[in-house]
C-alpha cells in the first residue's frame, strides 16, 4: 500500500478515509481484531462522529498471501474561539491598532463572510481609516475556524481651537484671553508643547504681567487633542508719560504759545484737569488770552492713556512801568548811586537805550567807576514783561588839589582834624571844596627828634643827644630842676631819681628817670679786678684777682633796674652769660669784704 489520505471533522461530523495502493483488495474494519467489516475499496466514509475513532485497513495484493494491516484514525476536532478581543480607538484619521486572542492561529477579515484577509496575529494594525469601521477576526486551529468577532476601530474627532480673542491692557496687570473650540474644552498652557495647564475654559485671566506674552489655548475633546496649540497674545502697552512742560506768557494779552513731550505717542491738550474733549493733539498749543489760564496735557499710545493730566500754565502779565527816578553825583572819578522805582517787577540798569546786557539790578544801583558823566537806562521786568527804559544821569564833578609844609614838635594834627602824626613823612588829608568835592591837601610834615636817652658811665649820668642844650632835673617829689647841671654829664650828688631835659632841634623833651644807688659807696682801688671782653658778644668773665670768700653781683640797666643779681662763695673767676639780655650799655657792681667795684659794660 503506498500512502493514505485523511479528512478531518469539526466539532462533529462525517470523515473520509483514503488509501492509495496498487491493485489489490482493500479492507476496512472498526476493531483491531478485524472481525468487523465496516466496508471494502480504496474509500469509505465514516458515520456521524463527534469524537476521534480509529479504523483498520487490511490489504491484499495478487502477489502476497499474507495480508498487511495498519490503523487509520478518523479526526474530530473541537471548533477555536476567540478568547478575547479589544476595539481600538484613534483621535482623528489613521490606523487604529486591534488584538484578539484565540485557541488558534487568527486572521483578521474586512466582512463577517467571505471577504478580503488583511492580517494574521493576535495584533492588527488597520489600514488607514477616516470613519468608524469593524473588523472581524477567527481562530483557525488544524482546519477548523470559529465564527468571526467583530472588533471595531473608533475614529474619534479631533477637537481645533476654532477661534482666539488676544488682549491688552496698559502697564503691568492680568490680561483675559479668549478661545472656541469646535468640541470639548479650552486648555491653556503657558508654553507651545509640554508644560502644566494653566486653566480651563475658553476664558482666562493671566497672572500679572509686565511685558507681551503668549499663552496657548488647547482643544480637548472625549480624550483627543487638537494637533497643535494655538498662541493667544497677551500684549502689555507701556502707558507714555508726560515727560516735560514748557509754560509761556505775554504781556498784558496777546498769542501764548505752550509746548509739551513724551515719552512717546501723541500729547493731547484739554481746558480741564478731568474730562472734557481735547483742544488740539501735537507738542505744541497756541491760544490768544487776556488773562493767566492754565491748560492741561496727557500722552496717548496705542489706546494707553497718562494717568493724570499735567497743568501748563498760560500766563497773561501786566508790563510794569517806572515811576521816578534819581539821579547821582559825585566828586572825580568812582561810582555813582542811582535809583528808581516802578509800579512793579524788578528794575534792571543799562549802560545803552536798547539791548545790550544788564550791568545791575534792583532799586538803586551803584555805577562802575566813571570819570565823566554818564547816562544809565533803568527797564522795569516782570515776568518777561519790560518797560520802556528810562535815562538816569550819573555826574561826576572834579576835585582840587594842593600841598602844605609844616615842622612841629612832638606831633602834628592834620587840617581836617581827622588825622595825627608823630613821624615825619608826606602824608594825605581831604577837605570839602566850595562845590563839594574833594579838596585833597598833601602835607610835607617834618617833627624833629630829641635823643632823650641817658646811660650810666661809671658814676656819671650821661646824655646821648649830642649839640643840645641840657638841663637835669631831679625827679624826687616833683620835678624840679638841678642848678647849674647844664652839661651833657651829671654826677649825682646824692642816691635817687634823676632825668635830663633835652632842647635839641628846638624841640624840648625830657628823659625817663633813672635811679642813682651808688653814691657814698667806697670802691677798693686797689682791687685787681678784671673784665673781658668788654663790649661781649654774650660771655663775660670776671677775674677778681684772687679768691673771694663772698661775693654779690648786679647788673643794671640804663634806667637803673635790675636785670642780673647773683651771690657766690670762694670764687676767683665767673663767667657771667649775658646772652638772654638785650644789646645795651649796663652797669656791673661787684661786691665783696674787701671793697665794692662798679664798671659799665656794653652787651653788642
Amino acid at each position: 500500500m503506498d500512502s493514505t489520505l485523511a479528512t478531518t471533522a469539526c466539532d462533529s461530523g462525517v470523515v473520509a478515509l483514503k488509501v492509495f495502493a496498487n491493485p489489490g483488495k482493500i479492507y476496512w474494519y472498526d476493531d483491531y481484531t478485524l472481525t468487523n467489516l465496516v466496508d471494502s475499496g480504496f474509500t469509505i466514509t465514516t458515520p456521524f462522529l463527534t469524537q476521534n475513532r480509529y479504523y483498520y485497513v487490511e490489504y491484499r495484493d495478487s502477489i502476497c498471501e499474507i495480508p498487511q494491516r495498519f490503523p487509520m484514525v478518523a479526526e474530530v476536532y473541537h471548533q477555536p474561539d476567540i478568547t478575547q478581543f479589544m476595539n481600538g480607538v484613534r483621535c482623528g484619521p489613521g490606523s487604529v491598532t486591534l488584538s484578539a486572542y484565540g485557541n488558534g492561529m487568527e486572521y483578521w477579515y474586512d466582512s463577517l463572510i467571505g471577504g478580503t484577509l488583511l492580517d494574521s496575529g493576535q495584533i492588527f494594525n488597520t489600514p488607514f481609516v477616516s470613519v468608524d469601521t469593524v473588523f472581524y477576526v477567527e481562530a483557525v486551529h488544524r482546519g477548523c475556524a470559529s465564527n468571526r468577532i467583530p472588533v471595531s476601530a473608533t475614529i474619534k474627532p479631533v477637537p481645533v481651537v476654532n477661534s482666539t480673542i488676544p488682549s491688552s491692557r496698559c502697564d503691568a496687570g492680568s490680561v483675559t484671553l479668549s478661545a472656541t473650540s469646535s468640541l470639548g474644552d479650552v486648555l491653556w498652557y503657558a508654553a507651545p508643547t509640554g508644560g502644566s495647564v494653566l486653566f480651563t475654559g475658553n476664558s482666562y485671566t493671566t497672572p500679572p504681567i509686565s511685558s507681551t506674552t503668549s499663552f496657548y489655548a488647547e482643544a480637548v475633546f472625549n480624550g483627543c487633542t487638537s494637533l497643535t496649540r494655538t498662541p493667544v497674545v497677551a500684549t502689555v502697552k507701556t502707558t507714555p508719560s508726560i515727560t516735560s512742560t514748557t509754560p509761556s506768557f505775554t504781556c498784558d494779552s496777546g498769542n501764548v504759545i505752550l509746548s509739551a513731550s513724551a515719552s512717546a505717542g501723541s500729547v493731547r491738550w484739554y481746558e480741564n484737569a478731568v474730562g472734557g474733549v481735547a483742544l488740539v493733539a501735537g507738542t505744541s498749543f497756541s491760544t490768544f488770552l487776556t488773562a493767566t489760564k492754565t491748560y492741561y496735557v496727557d500722552a496717548n499710545l496705542n489706546g494707553c492713556t497718562t494717568a493724570t493730566r499735567t497743568p501748563v500754565i498760560a500766563s497773561v502779565y501786566s508790563t510794569p512801568s517806572i515811576l521816578s527816578t534819581s539821579p547821582g553825583k559825585r566828586c572825580g572819578p568812582g561810582s555813582v548811586l542811582l535809583s528808581a522805582s516802578a509800579s512793579h517787577g524788578v528794575i534792571n540798569w543799562y549802560p545803552n537805550s536798547m539791548g545790550g546786557g544788564a550791568v545791575g539790578n534792583g532799586n538803586q544801583f551803584l555805577t562802575p567807576v566813571i570819570t565823566t558823566n554818564t547816562t544809565f537806562w533803568a527797564e522795569a521786568s516782570y515776568s518777561g514783561c519790560l518797560s520802556n527804559r528810562v535815562s538816569v544821569l550819573a555826574e561826576i564833578n572834579k576835585n582840587s588839589t594842593h600841598s602844605i609844609t609844616e615842622t612841629v614838635c612832638y606831633s602834628y594834627t592834620s587840617p581836617s582834624g581827622k588825622y595825627k602824626f608823630w613821624e615825619s613823612g608826606v602824608y594825605k588829608d581831604t577837605l570839602v571844596n566850595s562845590i563839594g568835592c574833594d579838596s585833597i591837601i598833601t602835607i610835607n610834615l617834618t617833627i624833629p627828634k630829641v635823643d632823650t636817652a641817658v646811660s650810666i658811665q661809671g658814676s656819671e649820668l650821661v646824655s646821648h643827644a649830642s649839640s643840645a642844650g641840657y638841663q637835669w632835673l631831679n625827679c624826687a617829689g616833683g620835678i624840679t630842676a638841678i642848678g647849674n647841671a647844664t652839661n651833657r654829664t651829671f654826677i649825682p650828688p646824692v642816691n635817687g631819681m634823676f632825668a635830663v631835659e633835652v632842647t635839641q632841634n628846638n624841640c624840648v623833651d625830657t628823659s625817663r628817670c633813672v635811679d642813682v644807688f651808688w653814691v657814698g659807696i667806697e670802691e677798693n682801688a686797689s682791687a685787681k679786678i678784671h673784665i673781658y671782653p668788654n663790649p661781649t658778644n654774650n660771655l663775660l668773665t670776671i677775674d677778681l684777682g684772687k679768691i673771694q670768700a663772698e661775693v654779690s653781683l648786679i647788673l643794671r640797666n640804663d634806667l637803673g633796674q635790675i636785670i642780673i643779681r647773683n651771690n657766690y662763695l670762694d670764687i676767683k673767676n665767673i663767667e657771667l652769660d649775658l646772652s638772654e639780655i638785650p644789646p645795651g650799655i649796663y652797669s656791673l657792681t661787684l661786691y665783696t669784704k674787701e671793697g665794692n667795684y662798679t664798671q659799665n659794660v656794653i652787651k653788642k
